[in-house]
């Protein structure tokens, strides 16, 4: 039976709710976004991350090794130096796929004041990981734009990043492309989106808007606080695509 770790009671300053995942007895997105999570086998603990560094899935096996005392042990996903990208999903992809798909839903229900609320889900969620090390649903809901839909001001600088990627989403649109279900093939090098193999206008055109905010989520600080940030808290004044991270047209 697994159970979660007990941990020390913290401090009336160092507490945390437990939907952050940084204290409490939840599994928070906080363990989501990467943090990872502390279990106990029996009477002896581990620790299971979800997600590597570099975005590549752990596990541990419990084996006779674990009962002699030794450590579980953590393997992680293949993590070659260039990796194509395409139609072949490993089976976690379509975990993922699903909440995204059921998100969507959520998101894009009636009411919303801003019409850019598409993404194309499954060449979009694998430039994350590329660019950021995080697993795609740390994006999911962050801030006023992060996940599928938006609206209000962005919250920083990461919320900017989605604000940006979703006007590029709707240049592609009006150019008669459907970035929602756009697939193309890709490659993840050094924490790079590359495109440089594509010649359909369409696929080229989605893949430098992945590529570009693969880059600049890369680059911009991730704030816990955002995650799940209700859209009552945005505000109804949104900037146009005019406009750049700080309020700069």
């Amino acid at each position: 039976m697994l159970s979660k770790q007990s941990q020390p009671s913290p401090s009336p300053h160092a507490a945390r709710s437990p939907l952050r995942g940084q204290t409490g007895h939840g599994l928070g997105l906080g363990d989501i976004a990467g943090e990872g999570v502390s279990l106990r086998m029996g009477s002896e603990p581990c620790i299971y991350k979800p997600w590597s560094s570099r975005g590549g899935l752990l596990s541990t096996h419990h084996t006779s090794a674990w009962q002699r005392g030794e450590a579980l042990p953590a393997v992680p996903a293949a993590e070659p130096h260039v990796r194509e990208h395409g139609s072949d999903l490993p089976m976690g992809s379509h975990l993922l796929l699903l909440l995204l798909l059921l998100q969507a839903v959520w998101k894009g229900a009636p009411g919303k004041s801003h019409s850019l609320h598409t993404r194309g889900i499954v060449e979009l969620a694998g430039a994350i990981s590329c660019g950021t090390g995080r697993s795609p649903l740390a994006y999911i809901g962050y801030g006023c734009y992060c996940g599928l839909g938006g609206q209000g001001w962005p919250k920083d600088k990461t919320d900017w990043c989605c604000h940006r990627h979703d006007c590029c989403y709707d240049k592609a649109e009006k150019a008669g492309c459907s970035p929602k279900a756009q697939r193309y093939q890709w490659a993840c090098e050094q924490n790079a989106v590359r495109c440089d193999n594509l010649t359909d206008q369409c696929e080229k055109m989605v893949c430098l808007c992945d590529q570009e905010a693969a880059k600049c989520w890369g680059a911009a600080p991730y704030n816990p606080h955002f995650i799940l940030w209700p859209d009552f808290l945005c505000g109804q004044t949104h900037p146009t695509c005019h406009f750049r991270y700080g309020g700069a047209e």
